[in-house]
């Protein structure tokens, strides 16, 4: 079974709205979380002063910067892989 977010517009939307359904859980633990995200380009860098805030805060509790915690989540190989190719052509593969 799968978690279902409704879809987000933009990568710091769609960590927020994780975490809020996170926090709805017993233990405040998940598996299988699905989000759409419009464009995952948008609000991913340190850039954001948003992304940025979660980063030093990560690294002043000595954990991993959110570049690593996104890689892990979102791996930057499987947005290179598919990145500029359209959905149904990765649907069609995945079908093959």
């Amino acid at each position: 079974m799968y978690q279902p977010i409704p879809p987000q517009p933009d990568c710091a939307s769609a960590w927020h709205a994780a975490v809020q359904h996170l926090e709805g859980l017993p233990c405040q633990q998940a598996s299988n979380v699905v989000i759409d995200i419009a464009d995952p380009r948008a609000r991913a860098t340190l850039d954001d002063p948003a992304v940025a805030e979660v980063d030093a805060f990560l690294r002043s509790k000595e954990k991993k910067p959110v570049e690593t915690v996104a890689n892990t989540v979102f791996p930057a190989s499987l947005y290179r892989r598919y990145a500029h190719r359209p959905s149904t052509t990765i649907q069609e593969e995945c079908t093959a």
